[in-house]
């Protein structure tokens, strides 16, 4: 039962508006049920009661007549501001309570790291009087100790004191034991106060966004009753002058009146006269129609009980199934146990399936139930069906003559020309028996399937139709006459059996095994076009499946983004007043922006927008503004911008003015992108948005430290401003630039006052008085200021990981022993690839990079990630969502969901950047696509800034100085791929070239050559996919069963060893030179099954691929030919895939890359 009153806000309880729709109110339900059930919350005393009032509030809001009634008492009531004061005094008290045990925390975190190093220590400490010990037990316990002991009489001093040694030795053990024990359970504690921190600080975070939308709801309450109450005020003025207007008028009503009364008595007489007549007649008359009414009513019941009764045995007689085939049917019924045929009709050549006859409906309306396409199929059915008899009996009897003519063809040439055409009749008439039974079947299963789906029938093409037995493709005469001929002369068993073999049509191979679906569905980026000119038509397609959904109209997009300039609202509003001053303004309100130039040229467009930005600086900053950012307006459409692969050009733009407007500005100089169209229909996903996306793309390649991109597009008049992040790219409500001046005016002052942070640079990196930069870490409770040398790698793309990394050494160390500093945006839900390694280095891995220090990045104390940072909690529920069609991505693997090609989709490892560099000759580094079907909560996606450093550093394997440093440097990170194999039970997931790392700098503490990169790691024991939305890996290195679908094995990652030394050979004239090869750089945007096939004809044939080592491989890496021939036999043996895994292709493997070394034609320079 509704409420009497309203004591509480449900919507605020929900955290939903007043309009939210009922999946919102259910999602929101569930969402905030399952984090605040008591059972979560036992130590806090309120938790039932705030559990039942959000369960009374999801029971109000969920039932449409409860709802509407308390929408009207919530629409008039005035609530208390205490009720809003109150909920939120209780979020700051939990704000306060988790600060609290946030510091407290910490500080045990701080004291618990402290006591791990004093453990430590001490293990140390205790291993080393152990080690001691057992030193001075293998000097003095030796048979001449004991045979001296003996000779001076002196055993019993020699055994005590062997005694008093193995208790101290054993002693030592439990020592060291213990410490290893205490060790591990510190190490578990801070584990469990890490994960505590991070929960706190995400609880805080949504306390936080919780009492900013309280605030936000009671606004909009306060400014609903405010409407109302004017609505009111303004109803009862225009009621009272109504009824004042018709007091004044009432003596002109009442005269008229008057005269009127007389005229009506008169007429009055007349009408009662003529009624009493009517009503006698249409007793009558009504008498009449009731009983003829109620004949046809019983008539009509006697008729529709009699079609029920014929409807019920009709549907008593049909069958669970038919299956109809060429020359009848059979009908059978479904059990517990499957399906049973129990009735087949007796052949017939005029067989044709009538449906009213099977169902029991001919000679009878019912059959006039079927529509006309029905009967217009049935018919054509029923023609058809003589046809196809006519096909196979003339197949049959030219099959027949084939066999008796092919007799005569051993004495007789006409024989042989007769047996040819006799073949071409029956393959003819076999293909078109053939086609007209799928295609008869096909129609039938269309129509059955729109006309009896309401009723719950489905029909469908099976696998049991009736086809042709004899293929004329299949059956070749010509191969069995040497059998028949050898079988005449009775030859010998050898003889006969030799050509049965002969005779043998090659058999189909056994179905592949379905795809391994329990793994990470691979998802698309354009940072996998890193082998390419990046033409537009290359680009484009992938760009668009990258995106993914694009959500617009996002309620509240400025204040998110512009919020924090300060006195922006004011300067905007005073640069307004500027423009409607005078007797002849710039800006009328009934006609807009008077020199707005009307055929909204590009050209004039863009200069009428750097006039008008540079003035409206000028006069806020005259005003309001004090000028902190010297920025101008860049408009520059048809001059490429320097820094991309390809020539790309910036219609508008923002940057330093400290920049020149020349042909030497760089992508890395632009601070905001925008996009100018004349047509205002042209503010689409087809046209200014990807074009925006493309721009988007080019300054996160171009700038290392971007968080995310600011832009706006302008079409026609009609303006929309845009982010783009790591997880897609979210838009405002479009405006028209005439009709509101004062949005528009500080949409532009917002660019130009920004500060780095709000245009969305990382503000962890940091940048000294002396020019170089850096960034501070906590490591083993001590800080740490990390400088950077050099930008190592960087991923081009705008969704994805966006990996970046930098050359790095700590600040005070006299060494400068390099370090590793590698930024990625990472999903929630994955396993850390810090903590990975830092479980590898403990675990003695070799040839792996070793850890030294991860962590989430930190901005503003909380977690830098896209929802609650970048987006600052921006609601996507209330936004319009587009998704680009995957129809427009032509080229992309497995992108299907139907169930064709979706078969194929799910497999393999997973999809990741692969090489460090974005060079020409490099392979795409991202594997093709997502394989699942797109997820309708993509809103809730979610990536997070991680960084993780390592204390190994190097180039990748193809810039090495030698071949014999490639081969050596492939052989030591296979020995590093089976060490993390077998020690850690881990896949590497991503063998590249830019994964293989080689150490080529004197007095570098590194391994010599190493694997870098657990992004994609993947438990060999792994049952679950880790829950990530998607990830992506190395199409060019990929083994052809992953791209097939397989499940993961250490096979397919040693088989993209072979790949990378084939692409180097392949790609680089020279060690530091590289090419791009047509024939491979199609390898980027073929889908996954064909890419497999081409693969497989690369490696299938011995002489093919020598001719193909002969013709692509560079000169400088010709003499590896012999040598990459002999992996591809180890790795594909018989020219074919694996069968079965064996641990013993890493020692082949190993062995012929150290033979190769060897070789004198390999060490020739």
């Amino acid at each position: 039962m509704s409420p009497t009153s309203v004591g509480h806000d449900y919507y605020e309880i929900l955290g939903i508006s007043h309009d939210a729709q009922p999946a919102t109110v259910k999602l929101a339900y569930k969402r905030l049920a399952l984090a605040r059930h008591p059972d979560r919350r036992k130590n806090e005393p309120n938790a039932t009661a705030d559990f039942q009032l959000l369960s009374e509030a999801y029971g109000e809001l969920s039932d449409i007549h409860k709802r509407q009634e308390y929408d009207k008492l919530y629409r008039s009531a005035i609530l208390p501001g205490k009720i809003k004061s109150q909920k939120i005094a209780e979020l700051e008290e939990r704000l306060r309570q988790f600060a609290l045990k946030r510091e407290g925390s910490k500080t045990l975190l701080y004291n618990t790291k402290k006591d791990l190093i004093r453990l430590r220590a001490e293990k140390d400490s205790v291993k080393g009087e152990k080690e001691r010990l057992l030193k001075e037990r293998a000097t003095e316990e030796t048979w001449w100790s004991y045979i001296s002991s003996l000779m001076i009489g002196n055993t019993v001093e020699f055994n005590q004191r062997r005694q008093r040694r193995e208790r101290e030795i054993t002693d030592s053990i439990g020592k060291q034991r213990t410490k290893e024990w205490n060790i591990d359970l510190k190490l578990a504690e801070v584990q469990y106060l890490e994960r505590m921190l991070d929960s706190i600080s995400s609880a805080e975070i949504e306390i936080k966004v919780e009492i900013t939308k309280i605030e936000e709801r009671w606004r909009e309450r306060l400014s609903l009753q405010e409407m109302e109450r004017a609505n009111l005020t303004g109803f009862g003025s225009t009621l009272e002058k109504k009824l004042t207007g018709l007091i004044s008028q009432r003596s002109v009503f009442d005269d008229s009146l008057a005269a009127v009364a007389g005229t009506t008595s008169d007429v009055s007489s007349t009408l009662q006269d003529t009624s009493n007549t009517a009503q006698n007649e249409g007793n009558d008359a009504i008498d009449g129609v009731m009983e003829a009414v109620g004949n046809a009513v019983d008539e009509a019941k006697n008729q529709a009980q009699d079609v029920s009764d014929k409807l019920a045995k009709i549907e008593s007689n049909i069958e669970g199934f038919y299956i109809i085939g060429l020359w009848g049917y059979c009908q059978g019924s479904f059990n517990e146990t499957g399906s049973t045929a129990r009735k087949c009709t007796p052949p017939s050549s005029s067989f044709w399936f009538n449906f009213t006859e099977v169902l029991g409906l001919e000679s009878s309306w019912a059959e006039k139930i079927f529509p006309s396409e029905v009967e217009k199929v049935v018919g054509v059915y029923k023609v058809a069906s003589k046809g196809i008899s006519a096909t196979y009996i003339t197949a049959l009897t030219t099959t027949v003559l084939t066999l008796i003519t092919g007799l005569t063809a051993m004495v007789s040439g006409w024989g042989s020309c007769l047996i040819s055409i006799c073949a071409m009749i029956s393959m003819v008439s076999n293909i078109a028996g053939s086609a007209t039974v799928t295609g008869v079947y096909v129609s039938l299963v269309g129509v059955l399937e729109s006309v009896f789906y309401s009723a719950g029938i489905n029909a469908s093409l099976g696998q049991k139709m009736l086809s042709s037995s004899v293929n004329s493709d299949e059956f070749n005469l010509e191969r069995l006459l040497p059998l028949l001929i050898a079988a005449f002369k009775r030859e010998s068993d050898e003889v006969i059996w030799d050509n049965i073999y002969a005779a043998a049509a090659e058999t189909t191979p056994p179905p592949r095994p379905p795809p391994y679906v329990e793994q990470t569905p691979y998802s698309c980026s354009t940072s996998m076009i890193s082998n390419s000119h990046e033409r537009r038509d290359d680009i484009d397609p992938v760009l668009k499946e990258e995106l993914g959904s694009i959500y617009t109209d996002v309620p509240g997009f400025e204040e998110a983004f512009f919020g924090g300039v300060e006195d922006l609202e004011k300067a905007g509003t005073a640069v307004f007043h500027r423009f409607i001053e005078g007797d002849d303004p710039l800006y009328r309100e009934t006609a807009g922006w008077r020199d707005w130039p009307q055929s909204a040229e590009e050209r004039q467009v863009l200069d009428w927008l750097v006039t008008k930005v540079e003035r409206f600086y000028e006069i806020a900053t005259e005003n309001v503004f004090v000028p902190k950012n010297h920025r101008k307006v860049l408009g520059w459409p048809h001059q490429p911008l320097q820094g991309s692969t390809a020539a790309r050009k910036l219609d508008i733009g923002f940057i330093p003015s400290l920049e020149s407007a020349d042909k030497s500005t760089l992508w890395s100089h632009i601070l905001v992108i925008g996009e100018l169209k004349r047509n205002p229909k042209m503010d689409t996903a087809s046209s200014a948005w990807r074009d925006l996306g493309r721009y988007a793309r080019e300054v996160f390649a171009a700038q290392d430290t971007r968080r995310y991109v600011l832009g706006f597009t302008l079409c026609g008049p009609i303006l929309r401003l845009w982010e783009f992040d790591r997880i897609g790219a979210i838009a405002s409500t479009p405006f028209d630039v005439n009709k509101d001046p004062v949005r528009f005016i500080i949409s532009m002052l917002g660019f130009l006052q920004m500060d780095s942070d709000q245009l969305g640079y990382d503000p962890t990196i940091l940048t000294s008085s002396e020019g170089y930069r850096y960034v501070q870490i906590v490591r083993d409770g001590q800080p740490e200021r990390l400088i950077l040398e050099e930008r190592m790698r960087r991923a081009s793309c705008v969704v994805g990981r966006a990996t970046i990394c930098w050359k790095a050494y700590r600040e005070g160390d006299k060494s400068k022993t390099p370090l590793v500093i590698k930024d990625s945006w990472q999903y929630p839900e994955r396993e850390e690839e810090g903590a990975l390694l830092r479980d590898v280095t403990q675990k003695g891995v070799v040839n792996v990079a070793r850890y030294y220090y991860h962590g989430t990045v930190q901005v503003d104390g909380k977690n830098d990630d896209i929802q609650a940072a970048v987006r600052r909690g921006l609601d996507m529920a209330r936004a319009k969502k587009y998704r680009f069609p995957r129809s427009d991505v032509s080229y992309i693997g497995f992108a299907s969901t139907d169930g064709s090609k979706a078969s194929h989709s799910a497999g393999g490892a997973g999809h990741k950047r692969s090489s460090s560099h974005l060079e020409a000759t490099l392979p795409s580094t991202k594997r093709s696509c997502s394989s699942s079907p797109i997820r309708d909560n993509h809103s809730q996606e979610n990536r997070v800034h991680r960084r993780v450093i390592v204390r190994d550093y190097g180039v990748p394997i193809y810039k090495a100085e030698s071949r014999v440093v490639i081969l050596s440097a492939l052989e030591r990170c296979i020995e590093g791929y089976e060490s993390l194999h077998l020690h850690a039970g881990l896949f590497q997931g991503d063998i590249s070239t830019g994964n293989l790392i080689i150490n080529n700098e004197e007095g570098n503490p590194s391994w010599p050559a190493f694997l870098i990169d657990l992004d994609l790691a993947i438990w060999e024991r792994r049952e679950q996919p880790s829950g990530a939305r998607g990830k992506t890996g190395t199409r060019a290195f990929m083994a052809i069963g992953l791209l097939l679908g397989e499940k993961h094995s250490f096979m397919h990652d040693l088989e993209s060893f072979f790949w990378v030394i084939f692409w180097i050979c392949i790609h680089y004239p020279a060690f530091t030179k590289k090419k791009v090869v047509r024939r491979f750089e199609k390898w980027n945007y073929v889908d996954m099954e064909e890419l497999a096939e081409l693969k497989k004809g690369t490696v299938a044939h011995e002489g093919d691929f020598l001719h193909m080592v002969e013709d692509l491989f560079t000169d400088l890496y010709k003499p590896l030919g012999p040598w990459v021939n002999r992996l591809r036999k180890v790795v594909f043996p018989n020219g074919g895939r694996w069968e079965k895994e064996t641990k013993d292709l890493y020692v082949q493997m190993r062995e012929v890359l150290k033979d190769a070394c060897k070789d004198p034609k390999v060490l020739a320079e």
